[in-house]
């Protein structure tokens, strides 16, 4: 257990010096960089979301900032921030 303690004490002194890898879907990055002047990577990945119904509308009610990065005869593709604005959702702007 002390070891494991020990083991995530050293993620906050990780010391960024580039990215070297993201996954196409961007839910994994790898970085490259440093610990007490050591070399050192460090992998990083999203959770999964929940598939629960009232936890996709808590989720989908909290989008902010909404981008719209493109469209085709089928699709729109948005970019949005996580709101903490109680729940509102907000309206894109025109």
């Amino acid at each position: 257990m002390e070891e494991k303690v020990a083991s995530e004490a050293l993620v906050p002194h990780f010391k960024l010096e580039r990215l070297l890898n993201q996954d196409q879907g961007g839910r994994r990055v790898t970085l490259l960089g440093s610990l007490e002047d050591k070399p050192a990577l460090l992998t990083a990945e999203r959770a999964a979301f929940p598939s629960d119904i009232k936890t996709l509308e808590v989720f989908h009610k909290s989008l902010a900032d909404v981008k719209n990065l493109g469209t085709n005869d089928i699709y729109h593709w948005y970019m949005a921030s996580v709101g903490h604005g109680g729940g509102q959702p907000t309206r894109p702007q025109a």
